[in-house]
């Protein structure tokens, strides 16, 4: 795996997921528009992360503009943000989703 860079080390998300924090994310993925192409989906992931706390590090928050929520990573809109960081952060907040609610051996 390539050495990761600054703005990739700062990300880090909410560990030790339980129930309450997926159905979370969930009810705010359910917000976002449909997500067709995966750039999209991967933007409305890292949005509904941030919606639901996920986002631990850098800042993160959801704001009211004339009744429109932005979303802000690190003081940036994520509409304004490079498609590639998007999809990276994007795909951090699936992995940790997918490792949440893996399928225990034991309980």
């Amino acid at each position: 795996m390539a050495e990761l860079h600054d703005w990739q080390k700062q990300f880090k998300l909410k560990g030790n997921l339980v129930e309450l924090d997926v159905e979370n994310l969930e009810r705010a993925l359910e917000k976002m528009p449909r997500a067709i192409l995966s750039n999209t989906g991967y933007a409305a992931r890292l949005k509904a992360a941030i919606a639901a706390g996920w986002v631990l590090e850098p800042a993160s928050e959801v704001g009211d503009f004339d009744g429109t929520k932005r979303y802000f990573y690190a003081g940036q809109n994520v509409d304004e943000m490079k498609p590639g960081a998007v999809r990276w952060l994007g795909q951090q907040v699936d992995r940790a989703y997918d490792e949440a609610t893996e399928i225990p051996k034991n309980l």
